[in-house]
């Protein structure tokens, strides 16, 4: 392993271990001193002379030491040095409690000192570390497993709610079908009573025609027994009287042929519109049914900018040419469950339309439908707006024409496209936070109200048209954030200013038990203003000053970096719309509906189709059912 000449460990570029002849094994190096000290090559050692005279290079190089010393190098790279002699640390001085080289012993005269395997303290320290090791991962086993018992508990809760909300939901169905087969049945049986009423009246004039048919009868067969007995006819009365009564049989003829030729002794045929099953299909989606999910981004006008989740790429687009509606800053976007977009105002506008995106297979590029919705009651922006339960509901705001916050709320009925207003918030505000929750709450967070930036938090209850602060303050004031439903019971609340300056932070509100939790934060502080999107586990939030775009994996509990948008604008999107847009699987048709998004560790996706947006459609008559019964505004909504 080492020259026994010069102590060296053996290499295989200088000191190359060579086999002289009497067995001994030198450096190349050391042999090549010999040769040019004493003119020829002799052992070191035993003196023997190598005959013929050769060069040390020329001598069988000693393998078995090559892989010896190549080994002890490969242990010296683990081994510490000693700072003073650059010596390995091969042992420990009990005594002063240090590990020392073989030339530190000296400096250590009188001390106990020993090899480093046999030292009690260095075991008693490494076991030690050993144990400290075992216990963090004791009790990283234990948090995780804490963890995972309350993602079980969630998930079976969850699970437990979402049962009883498909319950409810087709129950609702049920219901609605119940009474749609009850008013039809009575509509069918007022028809049948009419048509009945009606061949009554027929069948008593009938019997009028009867008795005075069987009255003429009797006068006819009167007339002819009177003929019998008579062999010539006097004068022209028994010739008038007959005519008479052919003429009232051939009344009564015509009459007869005339009302048949008009009634139908029929009732009207039923022809139901087997499309419904198709849309009943379609009552609720899941992730598998969901494609090409796009987050898309409204701004300066006419531009949409769009990321591709699934390929994890950027494109930006415009209206079609000719395209009459303009995104205005600060408006708001929704996305409904048949995956299409509905934006409201911004600017001074208050004008509505909703987006479709075609992605075609065959080219990268979207392909944008544009629908004109009725405009809202009055012009808003910096507003917050949410789907719930077959309406879009829009949230205070600031109207620039009247230079004035707002409280006053309104819905969109999908079906009928009219606006109409619901309670005022308590708080006039905008630019805050807004969410659904158990497909019956609306909750806010945060806002401004002109003035100074908020710490409460409203809730909205559907069932009974009420507007409540909840008795629970933010530990500071919150604006132009972005919340999504974390569960049934929490929320997720992200981004958005502080007094200090933009927030990177994530936390989850228990609204039952009014608990604030952190989550990990965000690499860069973000201005949101709503602009979050939650799909398939996993939350994107995109923007801020150095245009970052950033992916939440609710699974893992951590954030990661996505592609930027930086290639293709510079912007910190604060002023601009954002919604998620996808396509279903099951039909390519829009259905004018509900969403749902996300609840915790499910992954639950939005809904598809809310029972009141079907039209259960019978139609009387002999011909086949129409193509397309839907109303003009429904027929918008085909794409």
């Amino acid at each position: 392993m080492e020259c026994r000449s010069c102590y060296e460990i053996f290499d295989e570029l200088q000191r190359i271990p060579r086999n002289l002849p009497c067995g001994h094994t030198y450096c190349e190096l050391c042999l090549d001193q010999v040769v040019l000290i004493k003119k020829k090559l002799e052992c070191p050692e035993c003196r023997y002379k190598v005959e013929p005279p050769v060069k040390p290079s020329a001598l069988s190089k000693n393998f078995i030491a090559v892989e010896l010393a190549s080994k002890h190098r490969d242990i010296q790279k683990k081994l510490l040095f000693c700072a003073n002699h650059k010596e390995p640390l091969r042992f420990f001085c009990e005594t002063c409690q240090e590990n020392i080289c073989p030339s530190c012993i000296l400096d250590h005269n009188g001390h106990h000192f020993v090899k480093q395997d046999h030292s009690v303290s260095l075991l008693v320290q490494r076991t030690k570390e050993v144990k400290s090791k075992m216990n963090k991962r004791l009790q990283d086993l234990t948090s995780r497993k804490v963890y995972l018992e309350e993602c079980l508990k969630d998930i079976n809760k969850s699970c437990e709610q979402e049962l009883k909300h498909i319950d409810n939901e087709f129950e609702m169905l049920i219901s609605h079908l119940v009474e749609r087969k009850s008013c039809f049945k009575q509509e069918y049986q007022e028809i049948c009573q009419t048509e009945m009423a009606k061949l009554d009246l027929e069948v008593v004039k009938f019997d009028d025609f009867i008795k005075n048919m069987n009255k003429n009868v009797d006068e006819i067969s009167k007339y002819i027994t009177k003929l019998d007995d008579l062999k010539v006819v006097q004068g022209d009365g028994f010739e008038k009287e007959l005519k008479n009564v052919e003429e009232i049989v051939d009344q009564h003829s015509l009459v007869i042929s005339k009302e048949a030729a008009e009634q139908s002794l029929s009732l009207p045929k039923i022809i139901f519109d087997n499309t419904v099953y198709k849309e009943i299909d379609s009552f609720a989606i899941n992730s598998t049914e969901i494609q090409n999910p796009h987050i898309c981004f409204f701004g300066e006008k006419n531009k949409i900018l769009i990321y591709n989740i699934e390929n994890d790429e950027w494109e930006i687009t415009q209206l079609p040419f000719g395209e009459t509606y303009e995104f205005n800053y600060y408006s708001s976007a929704v996305t409904l469950p048949n995956g299409s977009i509905i934006i409201t105002g911004g600017g001074i506008s208050n004008a509505v339309c909703q987006i479709y995106l075609n992605h075609s297979h065959h080219s990268k590029k979207s392909h944008i439908k544009v629908i004109h919705r009725e405009s809202m009651n009055q012009a808003r922006k910096e507003h917050a707006s949410v789907y719930l339960q077959n309406g879009v509901y829009v949230l205070g705001g600031y109207n620039g024409i009247k230079n004035s916050f707002l409280s006053s709320c309104e819905r969109f009925d999908l079906e009928t496209n009219q606006w109409s207003p619901i309670s005022d918030m308590q708080v006039p505000k905008c630019a805050f936070g807004a969410t659904t929750l158990a497909n019956r709450y609306i909750f806010t967070i945060g806002g401004y109200d002109g003035s100074v930036r908020l710490n409460v938090i409203e809730k909205y209850d559907i069932n009974t048209s009420k507007w409540t602060i909840l008795n629970f303050e933010m530990k500071q004031p919150l604006s132009n954030s972005a919340c999504f439903a974390y569960s049934d019971h929490s929320i997720m609340i992200l981004g958005g200013g502080h007094n200090v300056g933009f927030s990177l932070e994530m936390s989850k509100f228990d609204v039952e038990n009014n608990d604030w939790k952190h989550f990990p934060s965000m690499a860069d502080g973000k201005d949101l203003r709503n602009k979050v999107a939650v799909f398939n586990g996993e939350v994107f939030a995109m923007g801020g000053n150095n245009c970052i775009a950033e992916k939440y994996s609710i699974k893992d509990n951590e954030w990661g970096l996505i592609s930027s948008y930086q290639d293709i604008i510079t912007d910190n999107l604060d002023s601009w719309a954002c919604a998620l847009h996808y396509e279903t699987k099951k039909s390519e048709e829009a259905y004018p509906t509900s969403a749902y998004i996300h609840n915790g560790y499910k992954y639950q996706l939005p809904r598809a189709l809310n029972y009141q947006s079907y039209s259960y459609n019978c139609f009387y008559g002999d011909g086949e059912a129409p193509s397309d019964p839907s109303s003009s505004s429904e027929q918008e909504d085909n794409f």
